[in-house]
């Protein structure tokens, strides 16, 4: 259920009108909300209000099983400090999904397809495949393939 809303925006992007909110619910989990104006009124962006994948994501980050799965996610920039690992190049990526208070800091592997532009923008929802795989350090999260920026095409 619905508590509060924290923020709102507004604005119009290819003759769409587009809603965006950041609300409470009776949890007390914060969670974007995007609206689009079909001409008679606003319609909920399921695809952004809903999380996707093809594992639950916290029984996934917990295992770290090996099979490639995919995720609709927010991706965005690590601070330098946190992208150094010694043993593997980069570059890093932090990956951040709704159902997780902390995001989980990934490998963009080079035949990935990951060209995105943080110029303007903070974190960029996206579909993409994701795997852990086991190093001399341990597992970690790689971003393997991007499907698609955006949750919807």
């Amino acid at each position: 259920m619905l508590d509060e809303v924290l923020t709102a925006t507004l604005l119009e992007d290819q003759g769409r009108v587009l809603a965006f909110f950041e609300v409470r619910l009776s949890s007390g989990e914060r969670q974007p909300l995007a609206m689009i104006w079909d001409g008679e009124g606003f319609g909920l962006d399921w695809e952004s209000f809903t999380a996707y994948g093809t594992a639950d994501w916290i029984e996934w980050v917990e295992t770290q099983p090996t099979a490639t799965q995919t995720m609709r996610v927010y991706l965005s920039k690590v601070p330098n400090e946190l992208s150094r690992d010694d043993a593997v190049e980069g570059p890093w990526i932090s990956v951040e999904h709704r159902d997780s208070l902390q995001p989980v800091i990934a490998k963009v592997e080079s035949g990935s397809g990951c060209r995105l532009d943080f110029t303007a923008r903070q974190r960029i929802p996206v579909t993409a495949e994701f795997e852990f795989k086991k190093g001399n350090h341990g597992s970690r999260l790689h971003l393997t393939r991007m499907i698609h920026e955006g949750w919807s095409r």
